[in-house]
């Protein structure tokens, strides 16, 4: 792998109350990125029943307070998993998991807060870590992928009735999610590997992407995307020419970017300050002039802290 070329400052959001947080998010905003970010906690003190609610934040000089997006009613206290795409300036449409006892169901929310069972078809499987295609100009919610029973990436699209299929079974993986980088469709995931788990039992692995087919079937070999990195969490993005992987890997966090991955990308690390300190969360946004990254630092205690930074865009062909 490359060696580190240079280190990105990184700054705490004002956020009340960020010990509750489970999970942020970066997304273009009508005048401004948004951070998203969801909190989780008890509706009564005897704690009888949870909430966790979505929120967004404006980033930058013209970025508006916190607004609460919408509220997820839960009966047990794990966060779920869940994935957010603009559908129209300031609204978004959501999909997160729901436990039903020993299995997992995938619920979407859309900008008019309609709620829509995504696996009502499939009752005795398990879906977890849902997210939209990202890069995609089309309708966030027509495809999004999931892991079914904890061992395998599917593609889930919705039919003219509204209802969503499983299309595909993608590749076995602990983590998964599609990219469309100009006119190719990239698949990454995360195949888990021995070794200690990490934070909230994030367990180890190597991250891969292989180019899909039309079809959405996985063409030729897997490629390793972060050569000799032991990863834990990662999100992609693109734009133009340009593409980005965020990911919290056993050596830090780091930020791989260029504008193709068939030559060796630009790393960038961040400040750290080697204090033990994890990071998790990791959310990448590129737009014309940037890079934008978002973590969250020592999620679910009192240190807890949601942290951004930005870093000019790479320019093509260097």
């Amino acid at each position: 792998m490359p060696k580190t070329t240079s280190e990105i400052p990184l700054s705490a959001v004002p956020v009340d109350g960020a010990s509750a947080i489970s999970e942020v998010q970066l997304v273009p905003g009508e005048k401004s990125i948004e951070l998203l970010y969801s909190m989780t906690r008890p509706l009564t003190a005897n704690g009888r029943g949870y909430e966790t609610s979505i929120s967004s934040i404006g980033i930058g000089n013209d970025g508006h307070p916190s607004l609460r997006l919408l509220a997820i009613p839960q009966l047990l206290a794990p966060p779920p998993s869940w994935d957010a795409a603009p559908a129209s300036p300031g609204l978004y449409s959501v999909v997160y998991e729901k436990a039903l006892g020993a299995t997992f169901t995938l619920l979407l929310r859309d900008a008019k807060q309609a709620e829509t069972a995504v696996t009502a078809d499939y009752p005795f499987e398990s879906f977890t870590k849902p997210h939209f295609i990202k890069g995609s100009q089309e309708d966030s919610s027509r495809m999004l992928t999931a892991i079914s029973d904890e061992k395998s990436a599917v593609l889930f699209t919705r039919g003219p009735d509204g209802r969503y299929q499983k299309r595909v079974k993608l590749c076995d993986c602990g983590s998964a999610m599609i990219l469309r980088y100009q006119r190719e469709l990239l698949l990454f995931y995360k195949v888990v590997t021995p070794g200690p788990v990490r934070g909230n039992l994030i367990q180890p692995g190597t991250l891969r992407y292989v180019t899909l087919r039309s079809d959405f079937v996985p063409a030729g070999t897997p490629v390793e995307a972060l050569p000799g990195s032991v990863v834990f969490e990662f999100d992609v993005a693109a734009h133009e020419g340009n593409l980005a992987i965020l990911a919290t890997t056993k050596s830090g966090t780091i930020l791989a970017r260029g504008a193709s991955l068939k030559e060796p990308l630009r790393l960038d690390a961040f400040e750290e300050k080697k204090k033990g300190e994890l990071a998790s969360c990791p959310s990448v946004l590129l737009t014309d002039s940037r890079v934008d990254v978002a973590i969250l630092e020592s999620a679910q205690t009192r240190q807890a802290r949601v942290l951004i930074g930005s870093a000019p865009e790479i320019e093509q062909g260097h």
